[in-house]
């Protein structure tokens, strides 16, 4: 235990630091919850591959500080891992796993409350250095009582000394909600001890609304909470997850003007380009398929791109003379 002297707490400015930017501060306990069957791992996979790729968390926010993540699965089967792995792996246009850093504990009886097995997690995580380290499910991971506050705090303490030498190491734990129908507020729906949302820095309420997953931000202690978001699964060479403010399928004027400029900039710099690698490119700055495609056909109805003679199949796009002089 050494002492931090005010120079030193003071240097590099007062800003918060984000692993996510605008979601999830760097050095945090972050918290993902919601009812069973809603979607949670498919998000917290997803946010494993953008944090280890530096492409954009479900479309939309930049991550800050990619790098290597360990994601600890004692929920879902090897085979399903695998499945959901190479579905995000392939909407990316990544092409494998092979240089993906991202290492798997997967069924393998990891324990925070058992000191010899917690003792062989730290041991892994020192020699792998992760900037994130993501629990899937929580519960799963002790035996302790989720109701009691001074187990909780013992979890806790375990989390904690998991951050080795890298303070800006992030934990993002699932959980679930509580089954009771009556009890109506994200925060007194998190399953267990209130401690345990007392220790987590963001709290991540997710809930369904028809195929989109609403994420509630009903806790974040750094920043002012952002607004509610939704998330909506798209399919393009796998599965991919866009969040928009509000309803995920509406897309505002001033968003729709961004991607039209985007388009249209990238088919004139490109001198023509396929749909395919507009669509790629356009994911890696936070567009979903369905902006892209929209901005698309309001180019070619104001008569800027335009697709050649004999493509039938409407891969191709180039700049007609009129979007030349726009």
């Amino acid at each position: 235990m050494k002492p931090v002297s005010a120079a030193e707490l003071l240097a590099g400015g007062g800003s918060v630091e984000y692993l996510i930017d605008g979601l999830i501060p760097a050095g945090c306990l972050a918290i993902m919850a919601g009812e069973s069957g809603i979607g949670k791992s498919w998000l917290a996979l997803d946010l494993a591959v953008a944090v280890a790729t530096g492409t954009p968390v479900w479309g939309r926010f930049p991550v800050k500080r990619p790098g290597p993540v360990l994601y600890v699965d004692e929920e879902n089967p090897k085979d399903l891992v695998k499945e959901r792995l190479t579905s995000l792996i392939g909407a990316r246009g990544l092409g494998g796993a092979k240089e993906l850093p991202i290492s798997f504990l997967i069924r393998r009886r990891v324990r925070l409350d058992l000191p010899d097995r917690l003792e062989i997690l730290r041991q892994i995580v020192s020699d792998l250095s992760p900037c994130l380290i993501i629990f899937d499910s929580f519960p799963r991971l002790h035996e302790l009582d989720d109701n009691s506050g001074q187990d909780v705090t013992r979890l806790m303490h375990a989390l904690d000394s998991l951050r080795d030498s890298d303070p800006a190491r992030v934990f993002l734990t699932v959980h679930h909600f509580r089954k009771l129908s009556h009890i109506n507020t994200l925060t007194q729906r998190l399953k267990g001890n209130p401690e345990t949302l007392y220790a987590a820095d963001i709290y991540l309420a997710c809930r369904r609304n028809g195929a989109d997953i609403i994420v509630d931000i009903p806790k974040l202690r750094h920043t002012k909470e952002p607004p509610s978001f939704s998330v909506c699964m798209e399919e393009l060479n796998g599965i991919r997850f866009t969040a928009t403010e509000g309803n995920a399928r509406k897309v505002k004027a001033d968003r729709a003007e961004e991607v039209k400029e985007f388009v249209l900039a990238r088919v004139r710099d490109e001198s023509g380009i396929s749909r395919p690698e507009l669509v790629r490119l356009g994911w890696s700055e936070g567009y979903s398929e369905k902006d892209i495609d929209a901005a698309r056909r309001k180019l070619e109805t104001e008569g800027k791109i335009e697709v050649p003679i004999g493509n039938p199949k409407r891969h191709y796009l180039k700049l007609t003379e009129y979007g030349q002089e726009g």
